[in-house]
């Protein structure tokens, strides 16, 4: 099975100042964003706590953000601005770290809105739960015109609906292999969090799912203030939309791959590795196979919410399929397995759950949601 992973970076250079640390430092990357900057910047220094600096980092941009940017910080000396040539996001992600002084870090994407008492809230929550090492909250998504927004994605609006259903550290880990439960606008936590992951990395999938990821693999709790606190610009132009790190194939290579380093599938028969068996043959379904096979991983066969003739095969591997009752019998024969739900459907993937549990698998040990 492969592993990816990439060599940690030195001790990053600190910044010297001649000013007190602030309590928090806003880390906001940017590249190119002449028309959101401004109202993202406003939002912030319009915060309810002043103790505060915002650390924006010009990733080499071609249009009016650094002049804007400079704009701010000549008015305001909570802006500080670090220009850099077009080295990308992680590069800039991790330049702004290096920055940072205060003793909490706040990640801010440039084409959205933080409302008013953000980060007050989150360093009063964060204060109060120390247990917590990295903190969110909820987030509500607005179509950006200034992105080239006219109306709100189906997929932006289900995501967030998901997303803030997850509160608590229990719940957040549950759905970390279907998405990013945390978007990475709403991240706050101790700058020594973000020191300890030695940053982000730069690699074929998101840099923030990645670093939840990696903190969710060496058991640090995550919290959430249960109060939208962040307003995320939805438009074609948006980073997420335009970068292939970001879309579904991306995603689901960091799950493979933190899938197959963490302890899920140890305790097998075969060279001590559990076989998968896949809930759902759809798109995603196929892309976990496919994905699976190609890093080692034994995947048995799949299992649809649908009928199918006898014998039907997917990509060569037995699928098999039940419209209603799937059969104890499919269960007892494949209790040694490690069962991935990839089903699309939401009545198909409750199904699935209401079926795994009954007969004795625990999510979490015997199963996932990966979709």
């Amino acid at each position: 099975m492969t592993d990816i992973t990439q060599p940690a970076p030195t001790t990053p250079l600190r910044l010297r100042s001649s000013t007190p640390a602030p309590a928090v430092s806003v880390l906001l990357p940017f590249r190119n964003a002449a028309r959101t900057l401004a109202r993202c910047l406003d939002s912030l220094l319009a915060q309810s706590d002043s103790d505060f600096e915002i650390v924006a980092v010009d990733d080499g941009s071609t249009d009016e953000g650094g002049a804007i940017a400079g704009n701010y910080a000549a008015r305001d000396a909570r802006v500080r601005v670090v220009s850099q040539a077009p080295l990308g996001l992680v590069t800039a992600l991790n330049v702004g770290l290096a920055a940072c002084r205060g003793r909490f870090v706040a990640r801010m994407d440039a084409d959205d809105i933080a409302l008013p008492h953000r980060l007050a809230r989150q360093r009063e929550f964060l204060t109060a739960h120390p247990e917590i090492d990295l903190l969110g909250c909820l987030a509500e998504p607005f179509p950006d015109p200034e992105n080239g927004g006219g109306k709100l994605s189906p997929g932006m609006t289900r995501y967030h609906h998901w997303m803030n259903a997850l509160r608590d550290d229990a719940d957040i880990k549950r759905g970390l292999f279907v998405d990013s439960p945390l978007p990475h606008p709403s991240f706050f936590a101790r700058r020594a969090f973000f020191q300890s992951l030695w940053g982000y990395r730069d690699l074929p999938w998101p840099e923030d799912y990645d670093l939840l990821l990696r903190a969710a693999e060496r058991g640090s709790v995550f919290g959430k203030v249960p109060e939208v606190l962040v307003r995320r610009g939805d438009g074609p132009g948006r980073l997420s939309r335009t970068d292939p790190r970001y879309r579904r194939e991306g995603m689901f290579r960091a799950k493979v791959n933190f899938l197959l380093r963490g302890p899920w599938l140890k305790g097998g028969t075969e060279n001590g590795a559990r076989e998968i068996v896949i809930g759902g043959s759809g798109t995603s379904g196929r892309l976990a196979a496919r994905l699976l096979t190609k890093a080692g991983a034994r995947v048995r066969c799949f299992l649809d919410n649908r009928a199918g003739p006898p014998g039907r095969r997917v990509m060569g591997l037995p699928a098999h399929g039940w419209p209603d009752e799937i059969p104890a019998a499919f269960f007892a024969q494949h209790r040694d397995a490690f069962f991935l739900s990839c089903i699309g459907e939401a009545a198909g993937r409750e199904r699935l759950r209401s079926h795994l549990e009954r007969h004795g698998f625990i999510e979490g040990k015997d199963w996932l949601r990966f979709a």
